[in-house]
């Protein structure tokens, strides 16, 4: 189940599925439209490709990326709306990660894999690192954890320095930006934008809010800890709502 159901499974969603060639068996028995069909052997393709193989420590992402598959929704389209077979993007890799440990604890998840020798799904148990906990450039920083709230949920939030023992994120900038509004056509934006937010009984756009009608050109620069809140209606875009 770990080793030749992977590579299989793998080759049959790169030949047949990832460059939407016939399945005939699929094709013949149903009178549906052949596009739907293959979107949905697509789905149920990726979901079968992402079974780990002998490295249970491999992200999906990484594995995806390391094989060189292909993102469907990176294909280019003909007139019909079908994707173009030799077109697309690799998957792109994980950012963090795995390793076994032998128990839960401080940034682990619980994976249940399959033991062949008691025939039975058991937890196996996986610490999570991101592979890069700084970002930008810039003489001033700020740091970002993740913290345990009164509800036992964890919330990303600013604090005033690293924890020893937890992951922290550090944000360096020289300038940080505040939440802005824009209803210009075509206005770039640049600028480092850190711990913004928007709330209210609707909130749209922690950094940016694109009013309506309005467009955006480009965006350059680092957005960290964003987010956008309600207690009662509609939140739209946690860091740009465009």
């Amino acid at each position: 189940m770990k080793g030749s159901h992977k590579v299989e499974v793998g080759n049959l969603c790169a030949e047949n599925i990832l460059a939407h060639k016939p399945i005939e068996g699929i094709k013949r028995s149903c009178n549906k439209d052949y596009s739907q069909i293959s979107k949905l052997a697509s789905v149920l393709c990726l979901a079968l490709i992402s079974l780990p193989a002998s490295a249970n420590d491999t992200p999906t992402l990484d594995d995806l990326h390391n094989n060189g598959v292909i993102n469907p929704s990176t294909m280019e389209q003909d007139e019909s709306g079908n994707p173009i077979e030799g077109t697309g993007e690799v998957y792109p890799e994980s950012a963090y990660t795995l390793t076994r440990v032998e128990a839960a604890g401080t940034n682990t998840i619980t994976k249940y894999e399959y033991n062949e020798e008691t025939q039975k799904f058991e937890p196996v148990y996986y610490e999570l690192t991101l592979k890069q906990t700084e970002y930008g450039e810039g003489a001033n920083s700020k740091y970002f954890e993740w913290e345990e709230n009164s509800d036992g949920n964890y919330e990303f939030k600013e604090v005033a320095a690293p924890t020893e023992g937890k992951t922290t994120i550090t944000a360096h900038y020289d300038t940080n930006y505040g939440r802005i509004t824009t209803n210009q056509q075509g206005q770039d934006v640049v600028g480092d934008f850190i711990g913004n937010y928007a709330s209210g009984s609707s909130a749209y756009g922690g950094a940016i809010y694109n009013a309506y009608s309005a467009s955006i050109g480009d965006i350059t620069g680092d957005f960290i800890g964003n987010y956008a809140q309600s207690g009662s209606s509609y939140v739209r875009g946690g860091a740009i709502y465009n």
